[in-house]
């Protein structure tokens, strides 16, 4: 046990100290059948958070079920690779298990505000820390014991749950802002699909309609009013087929090493991308 000192107003003790349970994930390959659990990974997280669209499930017994199961306000944390030291705060109304990768934190709430901890852990005291811990070469990591010796400098409860309330009350306007640009992207792809996969704009001018709702009259106006056949299958008369390359410069990515505590320039990688609804998460 850590020893703990009573500043004035801070205590300072560690992670694992203030957790009641330390645990690593759940062995298992993914399916986005709906057969189980969803199945939180370390790919699934990105910069604190979750696209709950994008993340699978997975066939888990009744036992594994309650062992693995995620509660409010457990704290999982990714202990390999790359992405050692992203987490994430369990706050959905959702059936979830997590994977072997993370590690879960669960916090005594006598002990200490969860979400004021996760809010440390978003910090760049703890990307620093995390970055000196780390060890292995090929696949660099770090384990539940390390990772738990995370330090921490708690004020009284009380304003830690202040704290947190007014964060988290920022946190959710956020999430709310995500959920909109979510529906205005599907409604964004409906549009996209009906124009200018289905040609649905130029099979009604074709028809002798003179209008298309959503659309522009003067853009209406401009469209032709005909469907030919092309390398694609069809198409509106008139428009060329033609390759990406033979319109567009290209340049192949460049190897970086990512490093998390707010230095330098952001880095898009394959992992921030995200076909599904709402795009990358971040």
């Amino acid at each position: 046990m850590a020893s703990e000192r009573q500043g004035r107003y801070c205590v300072q003790t560690t992670l694992s100290d203030v957790a009641s349970e330390i645990a690593y994930g759940y062995t298992q390959s993914a399916t986005d059948q709906k057969v189980g659990p969803h199945f939180l990974r370390i790919t699934d997280i990105q910069n604190g958070s979750v696209d709950w669209y994008s993340v699978p499930y997975c066939p888990i017994s009744p036992s594994d079920h309650t062992k693995y199961k995620l509660e409010r306000d457990d704290i999982v944390v990714a202990r390999t690779g790359n992405s050692t030291g992203e987490n994430f705060i369990f706050r959905a109304d959702k059936d979830v298990v997590f994977a072997s990768y993370l590690i879960r934190f669960r916090i005594d709430p006598n002990k200490a505000c969860p979400l004021f901890v996760w809010y440390c852990m978003r910090s760049a005291t703890w990307w620093s820390f995390v970055n000196n811990s780390k060890t292995g070469s090929a696949q660099a990591g770090a384990n539940a014991k390390v990772l738990g010796r995370f330090p921490l400098n708690l004020p009284p409860l009380s304003e830690q749950h202040t704290v947190a309330e007014i964060l988290g009350s920022l946190d959710d306007k956020i999430e709310s802002n995500r959920r909109t640009n979510r529906t205005l992207e599907k409604m964004a792809r409906a549009i996209f699909k009906a124009w200018f996969i289905d040609f649905e704009p130029v099979k009604a001018k074709a028809a002798g309609v003179t209008s298309f709702p959503g659309m522009p009259r003067d853009i209406f106006d401009q469209l032709p009013d005909q469907l030919v056949e092309c390398d694609l299958g069809i198409a509106p008369q008139g428009w060329p087929v033609q390759a990406v390359a033979d319109i567009a410069e290209y340049i192949n990515g460049r190897a970086f090493t990512k490093h998390a505590n707010g230095q330098g320039r952001m880095i898009i990688r394959i992992a921030e991308l995200n076909s599904g609804p709402g795009g990358a998460t971040k």
